[in-house]
């Protein structure tokens, strides 16, 4: 009787010992799975036993701050840099005479005859009033001519400083511009505009004035 009570116990404790191995197993798996899934790569399905892609929205492709897919305003001109110069300022005028539809000066600027009909430089404060017709205060200024002495033709283009006022520059230059400051010949119009801290002088035919301000004004100068 005590054998066979013995033997019992020892088949009850088998059975105990299988059961208590095969729950292990079971939550190591379950841990496993979700281990995975937390570290977004994969997340498994117990009941099939199938993979599932991971659907986190932290998924680089779709990352917004992506600079490969940032979109910058397009502009028809450089960007100003942080020191404005002769090279940025002249850059400003050669997007103004590419714009210029009809401007007999577009023509010179885009051909071998450049430097021929066309002289462009710096424009000191020092000098602004034989340019401009008055003294001024401003960042840059760029001058952008005929040199032929005899035709009547000038493009002077400023950056204003921050914070100046716009309109009383240009009003400063309406009132003093001299479309007769060359010899026997005269500017048949005058055209003083503004595109965002820029201010430009125009003297020529009526024509290329019109052309030149409409150009001047499709700029993205800010």
């Amino acid at each position: 009787m005590r054998k066979l009570f013995a033997f019992i116990l020892v088949i009850c404790l088998i059975v105990l010992f299988c059961s208590c191995n095969f729950n292990t197993n079971q939550s190591n798996t379950s841990s496993s799975s979700t281990e995975s899934s937390s570290s977004g790569t994969v997340t498994t399905d117990l009941s099939t036993g199938t993979a599932k892609p991971d659907t986190s929205t932290t998924d680089s492709v779709t990352d917004t701050n992506d600079p490969r897919t940032s979109t910058t305003e397009s502009g028809t001109s450089p960007s100003e840099p942080a020191e404005i110069n002769k090279e940025y300022m002249l850059s400003v005028i050669e997007n103004i005479y590419k714009a210029a539809e009809g401007s007999v000066y577009k023509g010179y600027y885009l051909s071998d005859l450049k430097d021929e009909m066309i002289k462009q430089g710096a424009i000191s404060e020092k000098s602004s009033a034989r340019y401009f017709g008055t003294s001024l205060e401003y960042v840059f200024a760029v001058y952008s001519e005929s040199n032929q002495e005899a035709v009547a033709y000038s493009m002077c283009l400023l950056r204003a400083k921050d914070g100046a006022n716009i309109e009383q520059i240009k009003m400063a230059i309406q009132d003093n511009a001299n479309p007769n400051k060359w010899e026997c010949v005269t500017a048949e119009k005058v055209v003083v505009e503004s595109n965002g801290k820029y201010v430009i002088l125009i003297m020529a035919d009526t024509a290329e004035a019109d052309s030149l301000k409409a150009a001047f004004l499709s700029l993205n100068l800010g």
